[in-house]
């Protein structure tokens, strides 16, 4: 379950995903540099032929996959995908969405050019194989494809596959519409992807800022609460029992400027109570270089459950903390910017600046919240459950 949204614009183009998967599946930003790969790839399951120049990318991947949920390659292609539930399950072991989506970024220098290498690799290997860490789930995917200057949504079900332009301002849920699928019924129905998929594209439709962008990825369908009270028609969801199966584990927003990107990630779930770092991606370089490794996850994970025990009051302060920051962080970063633009690069110690600050204000906010148990005691087992399993499933 996941959303996926882009909006073109005269100055700048935003690209934005929530990715929503098990709770307790760790997901990382990572950089690749460009460099040239021989003969075979080895995706997630299975390996195809792959020789040439590899770009240069930042992607948000699943700790046990080859493959990404969402990412932007040197050329400013940016790309997101969505299970879409059919009948049509394919357990063989092929190309996962995410490995295309990857194998995409890795090659493209344009989203039509990046539309027809997942076409091609699709209709020549196929797509199957679970895409779940801890058992098992098949599902077709659906991808959203832009850069500066346009966009694209294509639709497959198999090595069957629809591509149609996507509008100034558009979104792809866990929904297909331009396709007559033949819908697993129940996934479809309580994944409330439609519903999702009207939210975003309205609420992107009005967004004309990157703060406005983060208020839409950070939004629950019926205003602010606890998310002991999810639901799955939530942009920013929430995991939980029975049919809350998955959660918002990373969101990622990207703003494609002429000749270089922008790329803001929470680098850990629930985007609600999480603050939005950027990088800026210009040459195939990260300027600075991303500021977080991979425990970073682990450990916001941790920290995330304990504000969420608290309840309601104790997830209310640091929600109003998170929003409050993350303004004096987008102004920080426009500062820096501004002096990137006009001198045309900028000190790498202006850089460590900005993150120690961005460091300063997690803590402090961090510092907000005590640690006391007054969740539901239903709601803190599940969190109790999901916490011992963080360290346990990221083995891989």
């Amino acid at each position: 379950m996941c959303d996926t949204v882009c909006k073109r614009g005269e100055r700048e183009t935003f690209f934005a995903k929530n990715s929503d998967r098990e709770p307790s599946e760790a997901q990382y930003v990572e950089y690749y540099p460009s460099f040239f790969r021989e003969k075979k790839v080895k995706a997630t399951y299975m390996e195809v032929e792959y020789d040439g120049r590899v770009n240069a990318i930042i992607v948000s991947r699943p700790f046990w996959m080859w493959g990404a949920e969402m990412g932007v390659n040197e050329f400013g292609v940016a790309i997101g995908n969505e299970s879409v539930f059919s009948k049509h399950k394919i357990k063989e072991r092929k190309l996962l969405g995410m490995d295309l989506l990857r194998i995409a970024l890795e090659k493209s220098r344009n989203a039509k050019d990046a539309s027809g290498i997942i076409i091609e690799y699709l209709e020549k290997y196929g797509q199957g194989g679970s895409n779940s860490v801890s058992g098992e789930l098949y599902y077709d995917n659906s991808f959203m494809i832009t850069d500066r200057n346009e966009s694209y949504i294509l639709e497959t079900e198999g090595t069957e596959h629809t591509l149609t332009k996507a509008g100034l301002a558009d979104s792809i849920s866990n929904f297909p519409f331009a396709r007559d699928y033949e819908k697993d019924a129940i996934y479809s129905s309580l994944g409330k992807g439609k519903e999702r998929q009207e939210a975003t594209r309205r609420l992107v439709g009005s967004a004309g800022s990157v703060g406005k962008i983060m208020e839409m990825m950070r939004s629950h369908h019926d205003g602010f609460r606890h998310p002991a009270d999810g639901d799955n028609r939530d942009i920013c969801m929430h995991g939980g029992f029975l049919t809350r199966r998955f959660q918002t584990v990373n969101s990622m927003i990207v703003e494609l400027m002429d000749g270089y990107s922008v790329v803001w990630s929470t680098y850990s779930s629930n985007p609600c109570i999480s603050l939005y770092k950027p990088v800026i991606f210009k040459g195939g370089i990260v300027i600075g270089g991303l500021p977080y490794s991979r425990g970073y996850w682990e450990g916001r994970e941790i920290e995330h459950i304990r504000i969420i025990k608290s309840g309601e009051e104790g997830y209310s302060i640091y929600h109003r903390e998170t929003l409050e920051k993350q303004v004096k962080i987008n102004s920080l970063f426009s500062d820096l910017l501004a002096k990137f633009n006009s001198d045309g690069g900028i000190k790498e110690d202006k850089v460590s600046e900005f993150y120690i600050a961005v460091e300063n204000m997690e803590m402090e906010a961090d510092r907000s919240v005590s640690s006391i148990n007054t969740t539901g005691f239903l709601y803190r087992m599940w969190l109790d459950r999901e916490l011992k399993s963080i360290s346990a499933s990221n083995q891989h």
